[in-house]
C-alpha cells in the first residue's frame, strides 16, 4: 500500500482509497468533495453513489455537506461567487473540460434528486439490502435486523435455563449455583462464542446432555473437591 498526502480534488476516483485521521481533520468534506466530482467528472447522478458510515450523526453531517456542496457548485455554475475555491475550481475545470450547459444540467439535475441521495448507516444498508432482496437472499419478508444481539441470546439462555438447568439434580443445582452458575455468565459465554473468541474445549459436534446416573456422579465429584478445597486452605 502506497502512503502519500491525500488531497480530494485532485485524487483518482477509481479504485480504493484508505484514508486515516483523526477526528477534525477535514474527512467529511473530503467525502462530500469526491461526491460532487463523481457527478462532474464522471457524470454518474447522485442518485447511483451509495455512501455509509457509523452512526445516524455521522449520516446526517454527511447528508448535510453533500446538500451544501451540490448547491454551492450549482450556483458557481449559474456564475454566482462562493467563499470555497475548492469547489468554485472543481465546477470551472468541469466547465472547461466540457461545456458550460453539461454541467449547469448535471449540476441542477443532482439538485432535483438531493432527496434520493443514499447516505445511510451499515446497519441501514444492510436492512434495506435484506429487504429489497428478500426472495434472493431467503429472507423472510418484512423481517429487521437487529443492532444488538443481547436481547435474543438472554431470551434463548432463559429457555435453556428452564428446560435444562432447573431440571437438574436438586444437590447438583445447588452447588453449581454456589459455585457461581449464572445465566449472566452463560450470556457472556455465548457472545464471546459468537464474536470470534471460542470456548476452550467446546466442539460443536459433541452431545453435552447428562444423564440421571452421570448427575449423581458430578455431584458427589464436586463435594469431594469441595471438602479437599477446604482441607487445604485449613492446612494454610
Amino acid at each position: 500500500m502506497q502512503t502519500k498526502n491525500f488531497n480530494a480534488s485532485t485524487v483518482p476516483l477509481q479504485g480504493s482509497n484508505l484514508i486515516e485521521a483523526s477526528a477534525g481533520t477535514g474527512k467529511t468534506y473530503s467525502i462530500a468533495i469526491m461526491v460532487l466530482r463523481l457527478v462532474l467528472e464522471n457524470r454518474i447522478s447522485i442518485r447511483e453513489i451509495l455512501m455509509v458510515t457509523f452512526t445516524k450523526a455521522a449520516v446526517a453531517e454527511l447528508e448535510e455537506r453533500i446538500r451544501l456542496f451540490i448547491r454551492q457548485a450549482h450556483k458557481v455554475s449559474l456564475g454566482t461567487t462562493i467563499s470555497d475555491s475548492t469547489i468554485s475550481d472543481l465546477v470551472e475545470h468541469a466547465i472547461n473540460n466540457t461545456s458550460k450547459e453539461g454541467v449547469q444540467q448535471r449540476l441542477k439535475d443532482a439538485v432535483l434528486f438531493l432527496d434520493e441521495t443514499s447516505v445511510l448507516t451499515i446497519h441501514s444498508f444492510c436492512q434495506q439490502t435484506l429487504t429489497e432482496f428478500a426472495f434472493e437472499t431467503n429472507q423472510l419478508f418484512g423481517s429487521e435486523t437487529l443492532q444488538d444481539m443481547v436481547s435474543l441470546i438472554e431470551s434463548e439462555v432463559n429457555k435453556f435455563w428452564r428446560q435444562n438447568i432447573t431440571t437438574l439434580n436438586v444437590n447438583l443445582l445447588g452447588q453449581l449455583i454456589e459455585h457461581g452458575l449464572s445465566r449472566s455468565d452463560i450470556v457472556s459465554v455465548i457472545r464471546e462464542h459468537i464474536s470470534g473468541k471460542k470456548y476452550f474445549e467446546y466442539d460443536e459436534n459433541e452431545p453435552y446432555s447428562i444423564c440421571d446416573e452421570d448427575q449423581v456422579t458430578f455431584s458427589t465429584s464436586i463435594k469431594e473437591l469441595a471438602e479437599k478445597d477446604k482441607e487445604i486452605f485449613r492446612l494454610h
